[in-house]
């Protein structure tokens, strides 16, 4: 079960490397993460069905 938490908006193709961003997310859309279920899927003009894919895979993190 994978599903869309949240979309980046790029009305001009403009996708450059370095973008950043903050999203809240809802504690369903914190568990898929958590879980290793979400994914970023890339839309362009060209390529509308998405440019490029890839899994977002949780990482441990240690607070000290």
């Amino acid at each position: 079960y994978f599903a869309v938490v949240l979309e980046f908006p790029n009305s001009d193709d403009s996708l450059r490397e370095g973008m950043t961003g903050t999203a809240k997310l809802d504690a369903q859309s914190v568990a898929l993460l958590v879980a290793g279920k979400t994914y970023v899927n890339v839309h362009t003009k060209k390529n509308p069905a998405g440019e490029i894919r890839g899994q977002i895979a949780p990482v441990p993190l240690t607070i000290s």
